[in-house]
């Protein structure tokens, strides 16, 4: 489990509230200036467009994709 924040007068804030237990072990490293925190917004849209999504059927179509990738070879 990983928590996203920034640094505010050298101390570590997260961007949303967490509640840890007193001598909870925590490790903290700096992320590459290139890297994006999490967009929680497009993780819930993400989330919400699964719902009713047929995985049974994308189960078959990929077992089936897998079990025939090398028909069209001589």
């Amino acid at each position: 489990m990983s928590f996203h924040g920034h640094v505010e007068n050298g101390v570590v804030v997260f961007d949303v509230p967490i509640s840890l237990p007193n001598g909870t072990a925590v490790r903290v490293e700096p992320m590459a200036a290139n890297q994006p925190a999490a967009d929680w917004d497009a993780a819930m849209q993400a989330a919400r467009e699964l719902d009713g999504y047929d995985f049974t059927a994308w189960r078959q179509q990929r077992d089936y994709d897998l079990n025939h990738a090398n028909d069209h070879l001589p």
